[in-house]
């Protein structure tokens, strides 16, 4: 979050053509894909996959098609609904990974239940690193679309 409020960002939100900064998103496409393989082979709990509770698949999917929009004309409206819609699912996700903590056990105490399987290489790199680039890549789209320059009823890549 502060990395997104920084003068850092605000060059990246201006250098960027903006169909990269929503196509980056698209990792989690397959980083969905990668965890719901893990929650059918016993390694994760299944209410971290689109099997449960967690529909961020729809993020990665939605992306690509967002992305190539963006080089073309899009209003501003459905980057706001793409980019609300996106935000929110990772907040739910992140809840529900929160939530399935032994600490919390919200989703029960059996061990196939519980969210420790991040504790292991490499899936630490989930809440670590993949976590806070998809928050840092939601942040700096919003601080894109509330800038003075670009906030208008069309928006085109620069």
């Amino acid at each position: 979050a502060v990395l997104a409020c920084s003068p850092v960002a605000a060059r990246l939100i201006r250098g960027l053509p903006r169909a990269p900064l929503v196509g980056f998103h698209a990792f989690r496409l397959p980083l969905e894909l990668m965890m719901h393989r893990a929650a059918a082979e016993g390694v994760m709990p299944v209410q971290m996959s689109y099997s449960g509770r967690n529909f961020d698949i729809v993020t990665g999917i939605t992306a690509l098609g967002m992305a190539w929009a963006l080089r073309r004309r899009v209003s501003w409206g459905l980057v706001f609904a793409w980019n609300a819609l996106g935000t929110l699912l990772l907040v739910t996700v992140v809840g529900i990974a929160v939530g399935s903590l032994p600490l919390f056990h919200a989703f029960g105490t059996a061990p196939a239940q519980l969210n420790t399987w991040v504790t292991h290489a490499p899936f630490a790199w989930l809440p670590l690193i993949l976590v806070p680039a998809a928050l840092l890549g939601h942040l700096l789209i919003w601080r894109w679309l509330f800038s003075p320059a670009y906030r208008q009823s069309s928006v085109t890549a620069p």
